[in-house]
């Protein structure tokens, strides 16, 4: 049996159809499901409907936390910038609401000891969960741009690096060029997350993973794999980066899918 892992989709209340006007959407890029059903493991969508439960996490291997609008400022003690202040996603009812499910969706995980996979926004979302904080719009408040790639989201836009004294994978090299569509990023890095590659012009975070040598992430922390990317593997399915990233989340979901077999 395929390791069943879980997908946060986006939540959208603005549809083009008329006939959809007033209607919230739970919406995912489908590029998310057939990477994670390539790599040998059962993708499903996690509506946000009931919240997080235990019927919700009982049955999952490993959750995959996606792209999409931005985070609610007020988890780092923020108020949200003014329009004409950058936001190119406006901070309304639904992403408050998604933070919120995807707060305690991380929190859930951890303590049932499920892995789980940041992409992009999921990358933020773990790190604002943990303690962290996030830019809120990098061209407005740090001058920097690159990041938003609009017409060709599968572009190579720029090239990561990895952290010097890190523990970087043999399989990969040191430097290469990744996918980029957003315009916050982590700003204060959360504890217990180590920080493995930044870009390579302009120091952003691009890849994080749980510090072993750190302990709990939160009460009843089990250990599991945390691991996240402020680039998009899902557009760039073939490349080495992305086949690593599957590979050590389809090892974490295997041993979890085999644990509740056994009962152990």
């Amino acid at each position: 049996m395929r390791p069943l892992v879980g997908i946060s989709p986006e939540r959208d209340a603005s549809p083009e159809r008329e006939f959809k006007a007033g209607w919230v959407l739970e919406l995912l890029i489908d590029e998310y499901a057939h990477m994670i059903a390539q790599a040998g493991m059962q993708p499903i969508v996690l509506s946000s409907a009931a919240g997080v439960t235990e019927e919700l996490l009982a049955p999952l291997d490993a959750v995959v936390l996606s792209g999409g609008s931005d985070l609610d400022p007020s988890y780092w003690n923020e108020k949200p910038l003014p329009p004409d202040q950058g936001g190119i996603n406006l901070i309304d009812t639904d992403n408050v609401e998604r933070t919120a499910f995807e707060h305690h969706l991380v929190l859930g995980c951890l303590r049932r000891g499920i892995p789980m996979l940041g992409i992009c926004r999921g990358l933020q979302q773990l790190n604002v969960s943990l303690g962290g904080s996030l830019v809120q719009d990098l061209e407005v408040q740090r001058g920097i741009s690159g990041h938003y790639e609009r017409l060709n989201p599968c572009r190579l836009v720029h090239n990561v690096s990895a952290v010097v004294g890190s523990p970087w994978p043999s399989e990969l090299e040191t430097t290469f060029a990744v996918t980029s569509t957003h315009h916050q990023a982590v700003d204060r890095p959360a504890r217990g997350l180590r920080v493995l590659a930044c870009d390579t012009q302009d120091g952003l975070i691009e890849l994080q993973e749980r510090d072993s040598d750190y302990g709990p992430l939160c009460e009843g922390d089990r250990g599991a794999l945390v691991l996240a990317t402020q680039w998009h593997p899902e557009r760039m399915v073939g490349s080495p980066s992305t086949q690593w990233l599957l590979a050590r989340l389809y090892k974490a979901a295997a041993e979890r899918a085999e644990a509740r077999r056994t009962g152990e």
